[in-house]
């Protein structure tokens, strides 16, 4: 079952993100998977692996957004990290 399109703005989507929501990952990758694999495209032509590291791309992305998500749980009302 394909899900609906995401009609928010992208601020909105990467904070659905943050907060938990599974569904915003799917969501995610329907809104940018072709504006990166057109990318990939562009630089590395007719790869084989195209489809692959458009894949690895997404899960950088997810890997980050929980990371920095984690950290600033951790992190007091008005302190600063860095990195």
């Amino acid at each position: 079952m394909a899900s609906l399109p995401w009609k928010g703005d992208d601020q909105a989507l990467l904070e659905r993100l943050r907060d938990g929501g599974e569904a915003a990952a799917g969501l995610l990758y329907e809104r940018f998977s072709s504006d990166v694999s057109r990318m990939i495209w562009r630089l590395l032509g007719a790869d084989s692996e195209h489809e692959d590291l458009a894949n690895e791309v997404f899960v950088k992305i997810l890997v980050s957004v929980r990371r920095v998500t984690k950290r600033a749980a951790r992190c007091e009302p008005g302190c600063s990290q860095s990195r």
